[in-house]
C-alpha cells in the first residue's frame, strides 16, 4: 500500500511497520522504541496480537503463481476462524464495529497477521492459485 494515499495516522502506522521490517526479523528482537510506538498506537490490541502470534494461530496462504497472500487467524474458540488481509480487511466483528464503524486503524487479527508476516513467524502454506481462489470464495 502506498503510504502517500493513506490518512495521516495510517501513514504513521505504516512507517512503524517499515521500521520493524528494516530491523532484525524476529519477535524478541523488535526494539523497545518500536514496541512503545506500537503500544501507543494500538494499546491493548498489541498484547492480544502478540498472544495470537505466540500461540501459532496464524497461517499465511500464498498462491504459487501469483504470490498473493491471505491469512487465516484462529480465534480464541476453535470455531472462530478469521480471513485477514492485513492492510484492508478482516472477517471478525471487531473489524466491522471498531475499524469500519469507529476510529481504529486495524483489528487485533489484522495487527497480528501484519506483524507475523513482517517477522516471518506464522505458518506458511503455498497453494495452487485455484485453491487460493477457493479459500477466498469460502470467506
Amino acid at each position: 500500500m502506498q503510504a502517500e494515499h493513506l490518512p495521516p495516522l495510517a501513514q504513521i502506522v505504516e512507517a512503524v511497520f517499515k521500521e520493524i521490517e528494516a530491523g532484525p526479523l524476529n519477535v524478541s528482537s523488535v526494539p523497545l522504541e518500536l514496541l512503545s510506538k506500537l503500544n501507543f498506537l494500538f494499546d491493548k490490541d498489541l498484547s492480544k496480537a502478540f498472544q495470537i502470534i505466540e500461540r501459532g494461530r496464524i497461517t499465511c496462504y500464498t498462491a504459487e503463481r501469483s504470490q498473493r497472500k491471505v491469512f487465516q487467524v484462529q480465534g480464541s474458540r476453535p470455531a472462530d476462524q478469521y480471513t485477514v488481509f492485513p492492510a484492508h480487511f478482516c472477517t471478525c466483528h471487531a473489524f466491522l464495529y471498531q475499524v469500519v464503524g469507529q476510529d481504529h486503524i486495524l483489528c487485533k487479527h489484522q495487527l497480528a497477521a501484519r506483524l507475523a508476516d513482517i517477522l516471518h513467524c506464522c505458518n506458511t502454506v503455498c497453494v495452487p492459485d485455484e485453491v487460493f481462489a477457493q479459500l477466498l470464495i469460502a470467506t
